[in-house]
């Protein structure tokens, strides 16, 4: 793989608290070895679940063109457990558009 062809990682990734408590989702990190330091979830009324790899490519992807009314549930990086499993604690629900503002 040459320099501008560009990496990824991927993590699993337990959401704790706010509307996805218990969620074993993932996270993914573009050319980055390290989790991101915040996931976001969308809060659409369904029950929250675990996204596919393409469901998280498509979001982190099109982040720039979602509503900027959408409501999002923010999570915080907090460790990596022994399991491997990246651990993201519930900092608040808010617009995608303070989401922008802010993180």
């Amino acid at each position: 793989m040459s320099d501008d062809e560009g990496y990824g990682y991927e993590w699993d990734a337990m959401l704790i608290g706010g509307p996805a408590d218990g969620c074993l989702d993932r996270a993914i990190s573009i050319n980055s070895d390290e989790p991101p330091s915040t996931l976001i979830k969308i809060v659409d009324g369904n029950a929250m679940k675990r996204e596919s790899l393409g469901e998280k490519l498509i979001e982190k992807l099109t982040r720039a063109e979602m509503n900027p009314a959408q409501r999002v549930a923010v999570y915080s990086f907090r460790d990596v457990d022994e399991k491997e499993i990246c651990l993201y604690d519930y900092v608040e629900t808010t617009s995608m558009q303070n989401y922008r503002d802010n993180y």
